[in-house]
């Protein structure tokens, strides 16, 4: 609750579900400034990289490094799952209708 600024007699008046939406916000914010830093990380290398090889060596920033956030991004434009990922689905469909027979 520092983090947010609150004091402890301020946190004990708001809502839990404000407190939740000030965590969240706070999370989004951190993560967000995460990600601009990394990708001027990846930038920043990757020009270095490519003044120091041939123009055919030249990469960009994506496929010098590839960041865990742009494979979910991928993935979630609409991308066929292959076998392997489809059984492991149906495997854990499989566990939860189990798991729901022994209630």
């Amino acid at each position: 609750m520092g983090r947010l600024g609150f004091t402890p007699s301020e946190a004990g008046c708001f809502r839990l579900a404000d407190i939740y939406d000030a965590i969240t916000g706070y999370n989004e914010a951190d993560s967000a400034k995460f990600r601009r830093t990394a990708e001027l990380i990846r930038t920043s290398t990757a020009l270095l990289w490519n003044v120091q090889v041939s123009e055919e060596s030249r990469l960009a920033p994506e496929d010098l490094w590839r960041f865990g956030w742009e494979g979910t991004e991928l993935s979630a434009q609409g991308s066929e799952p292959n076998e392997e990922e489809e059984l492991q689905r149906q495997r854990l469909i499989e566990r939860h209708e189990e798991f729901l027979k022994d209630k």
